[in-house]
């Protein structure tokens, strides 16, 4: 229901859970994140607040009183908890939870600026991760998409008849403000941010399906025009069947810069704004994030770094290679100059001015991802260079990406 955007419907579920098991968190957490992720944090925090009190110190506990202390200035007691669950032998923690206990606790510890026992507790957390990452296979990927989706292949490709602009593609890396660029346009009265899709990936798969299962990704430059317009047109009855018809649609699916070359061919109109941060920021926040799957890269320093390094040939490439033109939105000038780079962006969608697009923090939509907190505020440049604070602890991300900033 919460993937169908259903909230209403998930919240009436949880009451039905509750009503049957009054003793089990779930339901708790549930519509808590639900209410929280619309932006009602009062409401939220009314909700876990009996949890904490009707309970004995466990993990559901304490991750409720962390996501009510995160907002409510009580780092203090809330590491204590923390740390006082993992030495509790009575109530034992999964590897996971041990997990995100650290992550908890560095970022509790980093809002206090103690960036050593932060750092200890990033790293604790990390390590203590179950997924695995072959950068060898990703630098593969990169190489066979540059050679397979050639410039005399561009120019001569084959093209669907539709020429729908309304998807509008948001690409970069995990934390380079991509959930931020989504709030601004989503505050906007002719576009939708729809959050991450995954669309592209199933219309991938399909596409390997028709090419009679070629090896990727030359199956994708085999699709005729009629294949196209068929993919093309699921992509856009799903945008309408789940959301709100809006002039622009945008999709946040980070890791659909991989899939650039194929995206052109089913929208050779389609807007793409390409998010960009310093690497070592942008680095530096991903290795602190606990993401919830897919993103076994950021694990490792050495291994994040290298994984950076591909996404930004593979970039580089498709900036220079595609036909259709690539808005470049550099993080920290939004920051800092957010007024000028909202409208230069707005212009690229040839979209009028709206004052709305930078109170883009009071917009209560429904945000499902890691920067769910940063859309629900103000812009802040506390996180530009914000890697100075953890320099000698991030020597690889250094020695490999340099402090250049530069493409």
């Amino acid at each position: 229901l919460l993937q169908l955007h259903r909230h209403d419907e998930a919240i009436e579920l949880c009451e039905h859970i509750h009503r049957y098991y009054p003793d089990a968190p779930e339901p708790y957490a549930t519509k808590a994140n639900i209410y929280s992720q619309n932006g009602d944090w009062q409401k939220a925090q009314a909700i876990l607040k009996p949890l904490i009190e009707k309970r004995p110190l466990n993990y559901e506990v304490v991750e409720a009183y962390y996501y009510i202390a995160r907002r409510a200035d009580e780092a203090e007691k809330t590491i204590a908890l923390l740390q006082q669950l993992q030495k509790q032998p009575s109530s034992p923690l999964s590897q996971d939870q041990k997990s995100k206990v650290n992550f908890y606790l560095g970022k509790l510890y980093d809002a206090k600026c103690h960036f050593d026992d932060a750092f200890k507790h990033f790293e604790k957390g990390n390590n203590l991760q179950a997924g695995s990452y072959d950068i060898k296979k990703q630098k593969i990927l990169t190489e066979l998409l540059i050679n397979n989706f050639t410039k005399e292949f561009i120019s001569t490709r084959n093209k669907p008849k539709q020429d729908s602009q309304q998807p509008v593609f948001i690409v970069g890396m995990p934390r380079s403000g991509t959930s931020l660029v989504e709030q601004i346009l989503d505050s906007h009265s002719l576009a939708v941010g729809a959050g991450e899709l995954g669309y592209i990936d199933c219309l991938v798969r399909k596409g390997a399906e028709i090419s009679n299962n070629q090896p990727f990704p030359e199956c994708l430059t085999q699709l005729s025009s009629e294949n196209l317009d068929i993919l093309a047109g699921e992509y856009l009855s799903k945008i309408e069947n789940n959301l709100n018809p809006s002039r622009y649609v945008t999709d946040k699916t980070n890791a659909n810069y991989l899939h650039l070359g194929f995206i052109t061919q089913l929208f050779p109109k389609a807007h793409i704004i390409h998010c960009q941060r310093n690497p070592l920021d942008t680095c530096l926040s991903c290795y602190f994030q606990e993401f919830a799957s897919g993103q076994a890269f950021t694990q490792d320093l050495e291994t994040l770094a290298q994984n950076y390094l591909c996404y930004k040939d593979l970039m580089k490439y498709w900036l220079t290679t595609l036909d259709t033109p690539i808005f470049n939105l550099q993080y920290e000038q939004l920051i800092t100059e957010p007024e000028n780079t909202v409208k230069s962006l707005l212009d690229y969608l040839d979209l009028p001015w709206e004052e709305n697009c930078l109170r883009f923090y009071k917009n209560r939509r429904f945000v499902d991802t890691a920067s769910e907190d940063q859309v629900r505020q103000p812009l802040y440049t506390k996180s530009i260079e914000r890697w100075r604070n953890y320099e000698k602890h991030i020597q690889p991300l250094i020695n490999i990406l340099g402090e250049d900033n530069s493409w």
